[in-house]
């Protein structure tokens, strides 16, 4: 009877960790298409054109290393000029557009990159490159936000791990490829990969609210009242110069003068 007790009251222990895990997996397997696969698709895109690169800017460098040294610094260059321009993208169009954006933008770099007949076209298309990238990233940053802070030092520890995968797969996977296809084959592989990523944004990752909730800016007439929008909706400007409109869901405010 003793036995039978002790045994049922560790059945009893161990149910709600048994429930705990199985939530766990069941958050995990939600989150595996929208979150997690663009990012792996992302990082294997980032890193499968690594090993071929050198050669393909030296081709094109006419073997000038001090070229191929300045096409390897163009996408951490696009990178610096991308992170303010891509903060206030995501401050107007929402987190999903700006990812579908960035990674339609390494999928199109990546290809005319490829596709470059001089030295001076090739490195254009890397500092967009690293402008698209940086594009994502900070996407991809704003769509954490959105977990829930129960999942998300689980989700973003389990992002930082698949980015080191990818990172070490992705470079391994392009000097097979390279080997067997020729040097421009990786960079062709970048834009496939970024494109499927680009698919299962569109196709799987839902719209922010940011985005649903657009502020227009339009100032009210002479009588004070708000302008009607195309949709419906009544927009205008206070006494105060704060920009509104009316959604189904609420009213979003922004002040004009931050906006401007």
């Amino acid at each position: 009877l003793s036995l039978s007790l002790s045994g049922s009251s560790m059945a009893k222990q161990l149910l709600p960790a048994h429930r705990a895990h199985m939530g766990m997996m069941e958050r995990i397997s939600t989150l595996l298409l929208p979150v997690y696969m663009p990012s792996i698709l992302f990082g294997l895109a980032d890193g499968v054109a690594l090993p071929t690169m050198p050669l393909f800017a030296l081709q094109l460098a006419q073997d000038d290393a001090a070229l191929v040294g300045l096409a390897l610094a163009g996408p951490p260059f696009g990178k610096m000029l991308s992170d303010v321009p891509s903060g206030l993208l995501f401050t107007w169009l929402g987190y999903r557009q700006c990812m579908l954006l960035g990674l339609c933008g390494v999928a199109g770099c990546s290809f005319f990159s490829a596709r470059s007949w001089t030295f001076a076209v090739f490195f254009f298309w890397q500092v967009a490159l690293g402008f698209c990238q940086a594009m994502f990233t900070v996407a991809r940053s704003a769509q954490l936000r959105a977990v829930p802070n129960t999942q998300r030092g689980r989700v973003v520890s389990l992002i930082a791990g698949l980015n080191r995968m990818t990172r070490t797969v992705g470079p391994l996977l392009g000097g097979f490829v390279g080997h067997h296809y020729g040097v421009s084959s990786p960079i062709y592989a970048r834009a496939l990969m970024a494109s499927f990523a680009a698919a299962l944004v569109l196709l799987l990752v839902p719209e922010d609210e940011r985005a649903r909730q657009r502020v227009i800016d339009v100032s009210c007439g002479p009588d004070g009242r708000a302008t009607p929008t195309v949709d419906g909706n009544e927009s205008g400007r206070s006494a105060t110069g704060t920009a509104f409109t009316t959604t189904a869901t609420g009213a979003v405010f922004s002040n004009s003068s931050s906006s401007s």
